[in-house]
């Protein structure tokens, strides 16, 4: 023990006088605190009850033992500040952290006085301590809880304001800031009335739940910085702070995109349901029970009103034997159709088909049933399968019909021609120029008569099966050339340059009267569409397995509009109007006869510019 230096003023011992040193002790002994008093030699000399009870050593445990070392103290600073104090100013307060018999690890506060003799000589210390375990693990989980909150304040998504029931703002966090577009300082001196819309009724409304509940959930109109409202989900709740001062908490949700969101729905509904009013089939939509929605069509079909149908449930719709079907059905997934019975109004027995589709309906899971009448169904089939049996029987009449009237054309037109030979060859005597050209012009009119004649006939024995090839070997380059030189009388007249152009002579397996034919065709409409002056080259080449003839010419084009069609028997496009004007059957003739060869034929062509019809023929071998 150290002595207390010279000038230092002694604590003088309280109650001194008032009670005997035994009556003390006594006290002392009573006293729930720990009270332990070690001597200069830091050996205990005194051990009250207390301390028995805190540390669990016994009075006779614990006497003469230095409490430091009996108790592993753990001090807050070293023992040498410690002990100075006693020295210098006769005491020291401060928590200690002691271990007890048991091993326990528990804090104390703790209070020592020094005791000096008449020379100022230290001679001993009384300490008192107390066990604050329990408050000391509360304050350290109450500084954590507020840790947490302060971190769950800083880092919510969601805008949190701290204020009073009065309406002043005590504290905002980051998200808040970036809501409305100001810093907390601003949001702190502006109060309420800086954010919320005073004009919006529904402010009063939940000012006053508030009041009453503690608590309230609304809908607020906001303000941002630049005076733009947005809407708010508001939450708030009135608590006591642990000052006792009243305070809310307001926690807000920016819901503009939300409100955007339904209000697209509700469009979104909106349009299917104008869309569903329009359908023919009956539609139905309900959550596997309740019938939530329908259209027109649906009322018209079972006979109920709109109202009636969506306070029934969906299974009134189905006839009682069928209702465990559909639901196992509807519970495997019910894609694909399925028939069965329904019922209507009255009990009317409906037969029906059902397509079901799981789908979301005004927020929640829904399925949407398409319903078709089968019977109206089978009637319209019937109907449809009636009218096309009799297209059927009147196509083949008009082909009976274009056959036997172009079999009976041709006999006499045969006849005709012969006759016009005679008469052009002079031998029912001499001929007046005059009488020539009456003469060639009729012949011409009997050729085109007889080529038409031809061209029905051509398609009358497609149309019966009778149209039979003559296959052979054909080499295409001499074929090309033969066809080309049996029209240059014709491209002569129409002064359009006719050329063949072979890269190779390509052999096929085909009817070579027919493909002659298509090449005549082909060549034939070239020199028809191009005006004076023009051109038509034929080719021959070999492609990729394939015999390729083609046909291009200088001429008018075919507009877009006509290109699709230009294969169909009597289509006739704008472009054939006037004088060139033909059956529209040549393109139908090439495309059969293609066809029956296996091959292909393309076009190109450019308005103005043109056009190319390509053959393709596989290669005989």
């Amino acid at each position: 023990m150290s002595r207390r230096p010279s000038g230092a003023v002694p604590r003088e011992p309280e109650a001194s006088g008032r009670l005997d040193a035994a009556s003390l002790a006594a006290l002392v002994e009573l006293a729930h605190d720990a009270v332990l008093v070690r001597d200069s030699q830091n050996g205990i000399v005194f051990w009250n009850r207390g301390a028995e009870v805190l540390y669990g050593w016994s009075e006779t445990e614990a006497l003469g033992r230095c409490p430091h070392e009996l108790l592993a103290t753990r001090f807050p600073c070293p023992l040498a500040e410690i002990e100075r104090q006693l020295v210098l100013g006769g005491g020291w307060e401060g928590q200690l952290r002691h271990r007890t018999k048991a091993g326990d690890e528990i804090v104390v506060e703790s209070r020592w006085e020094s005791r000096f003799d008449g020379t100022g000589e230290l001679v001993g210390v009384m300490e008192v301590n107390r066990d604050v375990t329990a408050r000391v693990a509360a304050e350290h989980e109450l500084a954590a809880e507020a840790a947490r909150f302060r971190a769950l304040f800083a880092a919510s998504l969601d805008a949190i304001l701290l204020t009073a029931p009065d309406g002043r703002i005590l504290a905002a966090n980051p998200a808040a800031e970036a809501m409305f577009g100001r810093s907390e300082d601003e949001i702190v001196a502006g109060g309420r009335d800086l954010l919320v819309d005073s004009s919006d009724p529904r402010l009063a409304v939940a000012l006053r739940e508030r009041e009453k509940t503690g608590r309230v959930r609304a809908d607020l109109r906001m303000l941002r910085r630049d005076g733009t409202p947005f809407e708010a989900e508001v939450s708030s709740l009135v608590f006591v702070d642990s000052a006792g001062e009243g305070r809310t908490s307001m926690m807000l949700h920016d819901v503009t995109e939300r409100t955007r969101a339904l209000e697209a729905a509700r469009e979104s509904e909106a349009r299917f349901q104008a869309l569903a009013d329009a359908a023919f089939e009956a539609i139905v939509i309900h959550d596997g029970g309740q019938i939530l929605s329908v259209n027109r069509a649906a009322c018209a079909l079972f006979g109920y009103t709109e109202a009636e149908l969506k306070a029934m449930n969906v299974h009134d719709l189905v006839a009682p034997g069928e209702a465990k079907r559909v639901e196992a059905i509807v519970e495997a997934g019910g894609g694909e159709p399925y028939e069965t019975m329904g019922v209507g109004a009255g009990g009317v027995p409906l037969e029906i088909e059902v397509s079901s589709r799981s789908i979301s309906f005004q927020g929640r899971p829904a399925r949407v049933a398409a319903i078709h009448d089968v019977a109206e169904r089978r009637r319209a089939r019937q109907a449809l399968e009636e009218q096309n049996e009799r297209l059927r029987e009147l196509d083949a009449l008009k082909s009976q019909f274009v056959a036997l009237v172009s079999h009976e054309l041709r006999t006499p037109l045969t006849s005709i021609m012969a006759y016009l030979e005679v008469l052009e060859r002079g031998e029912a005597g001499r001929l007046t120029e005059r009488q020539r050209r009456y003469l060639e012009a009729a012949g011409r009119n009997a050729r085109r008569l007889r080529r038409l004649v031809d061209d029905l006939l051509f398609v009358a024995r497609a149309d019966s099966g009778r149209f039979v090839l003559e296959y052979g070997q054909v080499e295409l380059a001499p074929l090309a050339e033969e066809v080309v030189a049996g029209l240059q009388a014709a491209a002569a007249a129409a002064e359009v340059d006719l050329h063949t152009f072979a890269a190779a002579s390509p052999v096929v397996e085909a009817d070579r009267d027919r493909i002659a034919q298509l090449l005549e065709n082909l060549v034939g409409n070239a020199l028809k569409f191009t005006p004076a002056g023009g051109s038509v080259d034929v080719r021959v080449d070999t492609t990729n397995g394939d015999g390729l003839l083609s046909v291009s010419d200088t001429g008018i084009g075919i507009p877009e509009p006509d290109r699709p069609r230009v294969f169909e028997r009597f289509y006739r496009g704008e472009r054939v109007a006037g004088p060139t004007a033909g059956a529209g059957l040549g393109l139908a003739i090439v495309k059969e006869i293609i066809e029956a060869h296996e091959g292909t034929i393309t076009l190109e062509s450019e308005a103005g510019r043109g056009s190319t019809f390509t053959v393709r023929l596989p290669l005989a071998g």
